[in-house]
């Protein structure tokens, strides 16, 4: 897959998306990210895109933590 079919595949969220999807603030997905929690894409410095099957990675851990 190209970066630009990438791009504009809906399997990729932004940070505010992903964010949404989890119920948790930006910097929190941000941290996650940085921390290596949270794969994710960075096509340029100020893109960053999370993969839907990382979404739901990171719920169901949370699920199994409650």
């Amino acid at each position: 897959m190209t970066d630009t079919e990438r791009r504009h595949d809906r399997s990729w969220l932004t940070v505010v998306e992903t964010a949404r999807e989890l119920g948790v603030g930006e910097s929190t997905v941000r941290r996650w990210i940085d921390e290596g929690t949270l794969p994710a894409w960075r096509p340029s410095k100020r893109i960053t895109r999370i993969h839907r099957s990382a979404i739901s990675a990171q719920q169901a851990r949370a699920a199994r933590r409650h």
